[in-house]
């Protein structure tokens, strides 16, 4: 299979080192991380090599003791690393990036950074401490078809500052693209009108999108893996990998969250830490508007002759009223049969039965009726044979809705 470009690849970034306190080696020490890598592969005008950019980077050191002569007494020291972690904001992504040769995989990449005394909190007692900038460069290959690369870097020396003769010696890393290590996350919603069990359903199971009247109650639900926290916007902030919020909620210190939802709302959620891949998913919530339109599609059932669609009440705010439907056949795989007769059904309502004398057309509803429910399509009239041909064609209807409150 041919690899199309330019492409962006996710890279899992294991880091692992032995660090000395100088060229000549000594006692050193052994310093490994994780992070994820966002490479950008593009193709040059110049060249037949593709350009390597890197987009985002982020990288964790797991707390260690490196032996070095800080104050340059003579006798080794330790430098403490804890909590180390490194972003894109520490890359100067400009000047970082390289070359990749899609023929041979050779893979070639420097990472420009700086390391501030912040983020040193080693050396916090020099508070006049002059960042301190780094080049590393990467050599490896990388196989994009099969998914896989590895790369190991070059020793590096520090070669003026505080750190001079700290000396690096990277070790080789290898992994999967786009996977060995990737977080998920899964954000649904569901109408609370359906009842309060809407909040047991399992996040992954979970509407993605649902339409309500201004002010109906949803709970949002998440569940995540392979990260520290879960990030959703807006209001919500970051939360605990799995969990549901109740919107409005009367109880909430958050004014925000207080506040019913009175438009159309887009809600994301983002993995937070854990060094993977990270995931991203989103639901819609639809507030409907009087006149507002909802289109729909039935599938034929061959049993008993009909359409049928089930929009669910999870999904579906009861207070949206039905005031009209239309049989729409301007698609292609349209049913072409010109008459029919819709039956709404719904638990605790009275059935309702509405003619639609021609297609293309809006046909009143007798009486309005709650949005969720079953919709069954009868051809009319009763018991007439339609083509065979329709019977594997969909039937595409749309609803006129009002919201009553």
């Amino acid at each position: 299979m041919k690899t199309e470009f330019p492409q962006r690849l996710w890279l899992p970034m294991p880091f692992s080192a032995l660090v000395y306190p100088s060229s000549e080696g000594g006692r050193g020490a052994s310093v490994t991380g994780l992070g994820h890598l966002a490479l950008l592969l593009e193709p040059r005008a110049d060249s037949q090599h593709l350009a390597v950019r890197i987009e985002d980077i982020a990288l964790k050191l797991d707390p260690a003791r490196i032996p070095f002569d800080i104050d340059r007494d003579g006798r080794l020291e330790c430098l403490e690393l804890e909590g180390i972690a490194l972003g894109p904001e520490d890359f100067d992504l400009e000047k970082s990036g390289g070359r990749y040769d899609p023929k041979s995989g050779a893979l070639a990449v420097s990472f420009v950074f700086t390391l501030h005394p912040r983020t040193l909190k080693l050396l916090g007692a020099d508070p006049g401490l002059s960042p301190l900038r780094f080049e590393v460069r990467e050599q490896g290959w990388l196989d994009v078809e099969r998914g896989i690369f590895a790369t190991h870097s070059a020793q590096l020396v520090v070669p003026d500052g505080p750190l001079a003769g700290l000396t690096v010696l990277g070790g080789q890393g290898e992994g999967t693209i786009n996977g060995g290590c990737s977080a998920s996350v899964a954000l649904g919603v569901a109408v609370l009108s359906a009842g309060p069990a809407a909040i047991d359903i399992p996040a992954g199971q979970a509407p993605t999108e649902v339409w309500i009247c201004p002010r109906t109650s949803v709970v949002l639900l998440w569940d995540s893996s392979n990260c520290d926290n879960v990030d959703i916007q807006p209001d919500l902030g970051v939360r605990p990998t799995s969990g549901h919020q109740v919107i409005p909620d009367p109880a909430s210190t958050n004014a925000d969250l207080r506040r019913a939802i009175d438009r159309n709302t887009v809600y994301t959620a983002d993995t937070v830490g854990g060094g993977c891949y990270p995931a991203h998913d989103q639901v819609k919530i639809n507030v409907v508007e009087d006149g507002d339109e909802v289109p729909q599609s039935a599938s034929y059932n061959r049993e008993f002759n009909y359409w049928v669609a089930y929009l669910p009440d999870h999904t579906y705010d009861h207070s949206i009223k039905v005031d009209q439907v239309i049989v729409d056949t301007t698609k292609a795989d349209s049913v072409t049969h010109p008459s029919w007769r819709l039956d709404h059904l719904r638990a605790g309502e009275a059935p309702v039965g509405t003619t639609i004398p021609a297609v293309n057309a809006w046909a009143n509803t007798p009486a309005a009726f709650s949005l969720p429910g079953e919709y069954r399509f009868t051809p009319q009239p009763p018991g007439v044979a339609v083509p065979s041909g329709d019977q594997q064609k969909t039937l595409y209807f749309r609803l006129k809705l009002r919201c009553s409150l």
